[in-house]
């Protein structure tokens, strides 16, 4: 859910070549560089051996900040060791995530950066969400919105109604999801961050659909593509996102040819962005649906096959981006 996590799980397919681990010695080397290394390390899908070595940094430096009481650094580290929890772990166990993103908080304030603590609040309401802790990140979620608006962190301020706007998608209540999609699209439409006007837009498409607002639903589907291949960088993992978000508008409305084609398109994409094509099988479910009411019911099965056994792997290994 949370926003600017979202951004780090759909960059997370490229491993960020922040210094090498020949000469990086955790428990010698400054402090700033070996955070900043696990940070760029430790999200990484694409080289499980470089997010498991920057989880084992992480706890020889802990060790070294805590003897300073490096509060930031602290607070830094804990962050990284949530997401490296966020990206390995199955949905269903996120005591871990919960865990560090506490701490992160409590560090983050004691340093004084109100800013590092109301990201962790956040995080730690998507956390809460994953397992029905509604009460706690609705209220988490206001808090933070209440600490980036009196910083003036428009950015922030985006990215949290965008959690909100999630927050209520995730408990069914679609106008509300709505209401605050639309506050972060007005204040993402005066920055000149495309791509993350697109997530925030294709993010809500779920909720127009639902209210079965399609002509809304497209619309805002239809600008997240553009928004997002709008950069001259495109950034695939969004683009294929937003494809998926245009093919279920179309299945809604019966385009199944076209919800065909979008779902083929984004899935293609997808496997080009993982080690392994069978790590894209998430995307099959969409096409098995497309197929299934087509009544192409012998095609529709082995996707449907696939995108069963995805699920399985996904509940052994992990890996929240993976849908």
């Amino acid at each position: 859910m949370r926003y600017i996590r979202t951004l780090l799980i759909l960059h997370a397919f490229v491993v960020l070549a922040n210094g090498s681990t020949q000469d990086l010695n955790p428990a010698t080397a400054d402090i700033d560089t070996v955070v900043s290394w696990i940070g760029s390390h430790v999200s990484s899908i694409s080289s499980t051996e470089s997010s498991r070595r920057a989880y084992e940094y992480a706890y020889i430096v802990l060790r070294r900040c805590h003897q300073l009481s490096s509060y930031q650094h602290i607070a830094k580290v804990h962050q990284h060791l949530a997401t490296y929890h966020y990206m390995q772990v199955a949905s269903e166990q996120t005591d871990s995530i919960i865990y560090h993103d506490s701490l992160a908080m409590v560090n983050f304030r004691l340093a004084g950066d109100r800013s590092g603590a109301a990201k962790s609040l956040a995080y730690l309401a998507s956390s809460y969400l994953l397992v029905n802790r509604f009460q706690e990140a609705e209220a988490n979620l206001f808090e933070a919105l209440g600490i980036f608006r009196e910083l003036d962190d428009q950015d922030e301020v985006a990215g949290t109604l965008s959690d909100l706007s999630d927050y209520f998608i995730a408990t069914e209540s679609y106008e509300d999801a709505i209401k605050y999609a639309e506050q972060a699209e007005e204040v993402l439409s005066k920055s000149d961050d495309a791509r993350s006007y697109g997530i925030a837009l294709f993010s809500i498409v779920p909720a127009h659909v639902k209210l079965e607002q399609y002509v809304v639903a497209m619309e805002k589907a239809d600008l997240a593509v553009e928004k997002v291949t709008s950069v001259s960088d495109i950034d695939s993992a969004a683009l294929a996102k937003a494809l998926g978000a245009k093919a279920l508008v179309h299945q809604k409305i019966g385009d199944l040819d076209q919800a065909l084609s979008d779902y083929m398109r984004a899935w293609d994409i997808v496997k080009t962005l993982v080690n392994e094509e069978h790590e894209a099988d998430g995307w099959k479910q969409g096409v098995a649906e497309v197929l299934y009411l087509q009544q192409k019911y012998a095609e529709a099965i082995p996707y449907y096959e696939d995108y069963i056994t995805h699920l399985k792997r996904r509940k052994n290994k992990g890996n929240l981006w993976q849908t």
